[in-house]
């Protein structure tokens, strides 16, 4: 299934012991950032760098004409603003805040001399990886397959990433609220497509949209099933939908 790509384990600072990887993780100054805001914009000097103590981030990119594609949702204990340790030193992504974030923040200087010692530039090596591995997924839910396909991908990689067991039939929270607007931009399509079929797959008992407060849950085991199982996708007017 295609939400195998998803990477649901974040590296963590090893070998070194808990306490002293929570103190790393701690490090700099907290700041906190309301729902809307931004940690930092795309094309900015990278001055810091930031791991999210809570809250979650959404991570977006902006073409030169202005549209804008969600890259990914990311959580407790990531650390964003990696471009601040290369050369040029400048964000290529947007970080936005999805809910109430505090992060750590800091300097560039000061995430230098971290990465003097192994263990963490080893653990930022792992990330590095980890993220590019989050770059090469997007891009399959992006392209691959029809558009009902990339919909359920996109659902299924968040359950992957950030999920949690809702009850012991199989559903699963996704923790970071998510509007149609976002999975129109996780998934390449447009929000009236989304709206379809969520609608179809709420009707089937697959996902089940919290109205009001923006969160998702879903049964990743019945929405495998409507989607790739049960037979050609149709779309509202009976031929298949590869929008």
């Amino acid at each position: 299934m295609p939400e195998r790509r998803a990477r649901g384990r974040l590296p963590k600072i090893d070998p070194l012991p808990p306490d002293i990887a929570r103190a790393i993780y701690e490090f700099g100054i907290p700041v906190h950032v309301p729902t809307g805001g931004a940690l930092y914009h795309q094309g900015e000097a990278a001055e810091h760098v930031y791991v999210v103590s809570a809250g979650y981030v959404k991570m977006t990119s902006t073409s030169a004409t202005g549209h804008q594609v969600v890259v990914a949702f990311l959580g407790p204990l990531y650390t964003l603003g990696l471009a601040a340790l290369a050369i040029p030193p400048v964000y290529i992504f947007n970080a936005l805040a999805a809910t109430p974030v505090t992060a750590y923040r800091r300097t560039r200087a000061q995430a230098e001399r971290m990465r003097l010692h192994p263990s963490f530039r080893h653990y930022l090596d792992q990330l590095a990886y980890h993220y590019t591995e989050i770059l090469a997924t997007r891009l399959h839910s992006l392209s691959e397959g029809p558009l009902a396909e990339r919909v359920a991908a996109s659902l299924l990689e968040l359950a992957v990433m950030h999920g949690t067991p809702a009850d012991h039939g199989g559903m699963v929270d996704i923790e970071p609220p998510v509007t149609f607007e976002d999975l129109g931009g996780l998934a390449g399509t447009t929000v009236e497509a989304i709206s379809r079929y969520i609608t179809q797959w709420r009707e089937a008992g697959a996902v089940l949209p919290r109205i009001g407060k923006r969160r998702i849950s879903l049964y990743p085991e019945r929405l495998r099933d409507v989607v790739w199982r049960s037979g050609p996708l149709l779309s509202d007017n009976g031929r298949g939908d590869r929008t």
